[in-house]
């Protein structure tokens, strides 16, 4: 077989590979019932999975977020739940079109660049294609009427102006850290160690405490940035969610994230909208001083404006998505945040100290009084201001030291400590030594800011070096073989071109809005993606030709997949937003019904098989029936752990964990019991099977 005929052979097989992803994917993003399908619990932990907290059926059955919380179910299966026979399935097809790719690139040159580029540009339709987002339709009952901001106005503001197709203000501008140095978000950020950015020097640490799960998931993270000198709602140096706000200042508008980040904006016209191409964010004007900050997947966010005509301040007050799915935000006399109500019927309490720090939060449905209730998290403070615990609801938490309110030493809840140096400590301090206990994990750092370079030497003394530009973005890598990957940003922040090692090429384009509609491979093969009005992707064509669309209504939701050889995914909705029947190419249909808080109480597959679902007050399953009579029970800790499993035979399956909420001990269902140690990270040290 020639080379000519190598690559045909190796691209028809990567388009079938293509073709069963994509078909993957609109399966994953609308298959309901394949992702809840509730395994007993012993399948669960024998094939070597784990209940998430909070989210054992809870993000998958009341679909929290279709495509999200699966692409989080897959990649952290030390957090991320189990809990259905789908997702497994699913982590075995891509078991095994991972082993597929790793054998084509045994074939030629031309085959292992066609690899990469198909590769790539699947991965950038399933980010752009997570925008297909909880889908809901919010109860009238929550409505956010106090909140003075109207989905319906703003849909039809929108709307006018995208008829009308008035200019959108735009600017290029990258968001700074709390020393005014440019940088980029911080899933694009170049870090080693705990984390240590190998731009600015600083200690980017994010961690989530809980999540308030529905139509629009409030994740609650907070994020310390060592250049953050600001006090805010859980002291100095750290940002949550509730603490984003906008300052209009000029012809400006800053909008503070809650990664500690202040990114500029123009200021929309009225009823307008503005637009930073380098930051991918909208700002939209709402009247009545309210502004909306729009991300190009998310929920737009709601500010009011309150201050002088030359300098306002804006306040978060909620949270909204495509499908009207609303957070209300309340504060109290000090401004500070009270409660937070969500549409669909949950709510959480917040309670602070005379300082106004957050020092518990407290969640359950929606209702006048909080209720009494365990706190879901603590927090605990110096008389320096400094977060220096964070307790979880069973008592255990993780535990920081600071010097000058930088960050010399963190405690995770398995006792395991990380330790940090630095060159100075103030908030332009730059890390210059990282460890753990025993001198695990031990980086060290060396930083030269005039030649915008930084090195990074691991435990074995492996020098890896960085180049980066003014924007923070990393333009050359070296990695400890020598080996130098190169990468271009056009003036808005989007590599066009990247260099490996090799020296082979890989080209990308995008349109005015910054989205990617081509990727060149070194080989010249080119892979394109259209997106509609809303930039939604609708159309994905291969170097062969082949093309795999995409459909949506009105509200965004997808409810017709196609593929290359015309076969058909159709999902039809209820008027809430919700998939009610999920068809395929052969006709078959998947049916679900849904309560009022946006939970999936029963699923009828195409045999007309009923599986039937029952919640606790805190969304979590407490049992399911199949369509047999079976019934499965489950019980859980109050960090919302499962710790135990009655089976439709009577018998019992248990589990326990350590503070660090890692698997320690496992009985099964005829008293076997299998334990686990572990050395403080997530390793497993030692496993004890049964006597």
């Amino acid at each position: 077989m020639n080379v000519t005929q190598s690559l045909a052979k190796a691209q028809k097989e990567l388009a079938s590979l293509e073709k069963e992803k994509m078909a993957e994917l609109a399966i994953t993003a609308v298959d309901v019932a394949g992702m809840v399908d509730p395994t007993p619990a012993s399948d669960l932990i024998g094939a070597g999975m784990s209940f998430a907290k909070g989210d054992f059926l809870g993000g998958a059955l009341s679909l929290v977020s279709v495509i999200p919380y699966v692409g989080d179910a897959i990649a952290k299966p030390a957090k991320a739940a189990r809990t259905a026979l789908r997702v497994k399935k699913i982590a075995d097809k891509i078991a095994k079109a991972k082993a597929r790719i790793a054998q084509l690139k045994k074939l030629e040159k031309t085959a292992k660049a066609s690899s990469k580029g198909v590769s790539k540009i699947s991965d950038s339709v399933t980010n752009a294609t997570t925008k297909v987002k909880g889908q809901f339709k919010k109860q009238k009952k929550g409505k956010c009427e106090s909140c003075d901001f109207n989905a319906k106005q703003s849909k039809q503001q929108k709307a006018a102006a995208a008829k009308q197709k008035p200019e959108v203000k735009t600017n290029k501008a990258s968001g700074e850290n709390g020393n005014g140095q440019k940088v980029p978000s911080n899933d694009k950020t170049c870090t080693n160690g705990c984390p240590i950015s190998m731009v600015a020097g600083e200690e980017l640490l994010e961690q989530t405490d809980f999540v308030l799960s529905g139509p629009l998931a409030f994740i609650w993270n907070r994020t310390y940035r060592s250049s953050n000198n600001k006090a805010a709602e859980l002291g100095i140096g750290w940002t949550t969610p509730l603490g984003e706000k906008l300052q209009q200042a000029g012809s400006q508008l800053f909008y503070f994230n809650q990664e500690g980040r202040s990114i500029p904006l123009p200021i929309p016209p009225a009823n307008g909208q503005s637009y930073n191409q380098a930051e991918k964010l909208r700002a939209f004007d709402l009247g009545s001083d309210l502004i909306s900050i729009k991300p190009q997947q998310g929920p737009e966010k709601i500010f009011r404006l309150t201050g002088s005509a030359s300098s306002k301040q804006g306040q978060l007050v909620g949270l909204r998505d495509d499908c009207d799915n609303t957070i209300q935000i309340t504060h109290g006399n000090a401004e500070q945040p009270t409660k937070l109500t969500t549409s669909w019927g949950q709510a959480a309490w917040f309670y602070h100290d005379p300082q106004g720090r957050i020092i518990a939060i407290t969640r359950g449905q929606d209702s006048d009084t909080p209720p009494d209730t365990q706190p879901v998290v603590q927090y605990q403070y110096d008389n320096h201001s400094d977060l220096v615990a964070v307790l979880d609801a069973l008592g255990h938490g993780e535990k920081y030291a600071y010097n000058n309110h930088i960050i010399i030493q963190r405690t995770l809840k398995s006792g395991f400590n990380f330790y940090f140096e630095w060159d100075q400590y103030t908030p332009q301090g730059k890390c210059v030594r990282n460890w753990g206990d025993n001198g695990i994990y031990d980086y060290q750092f060396a930083w030269f800011p005039e030649e915008n370079r930084s090195t990074a030497t691991d435990s074995r003394g492996a020098i890896t070096q960085y180049s980066y530009n003014d924007n923070g973005q990393i333009i050359s890598e070296t990695d400890p073989l020598g080996g130098v990957t190169e990468h271009q940003y056009d003036d808005a922040g989007n590599v066009v071109s990247t260099v490996d090692p090799a020296g082979n090429t890989t080209l990308y384009e995008y349109n005015l809005d910054g989205l990617l509609i081509k990727v060149t491979d070194p080989e010249g093969n080119s892979h394109a993606i259209e997106y509609d009005d809303e930039s939604r992707p609708t159309t994905l064509t291969d170097p062969l030709g082949n093309r795999w669309s995409r459909q949506y209504d009105e509200r965004g939701l997808l409810v017709k997949t196609l593929d290359p050889e015309a076969n058909q995914t159709q999902i039809d909705y209820n008027p809430l937003g919700l998939p009610v029947q999920i068809t395929d190419a052969m006709g078959n249909a998947r049916q679900l019904q849904w309560n009022e808080q946006a939970q999936l109480i029963s699923q009828t597959d195409a045999e007309g098989q009923v599986t039937q679902y029952r919640y606790d007050q805190l969304g979590q399953v407490i049992a399911s029936q199949d369509s047999q009579g079976a019934q499965t029970y489950y019980q859980y800790d109050d960090l919302g752990q499962p710790i135990a499993a009655q089976l439709p035979n009577g018998k019992q399956i248990k589990l326990a964990y350590n503070p660090a909420g890692q698997l320690t001990a496992f009985t099964d269902e005829v008293g076997r019991t299998t334990k686990y140690e572990y050395e403080g990270l997530a390793q497993v040290k030692k496993r004890i099977d049964p006597a």
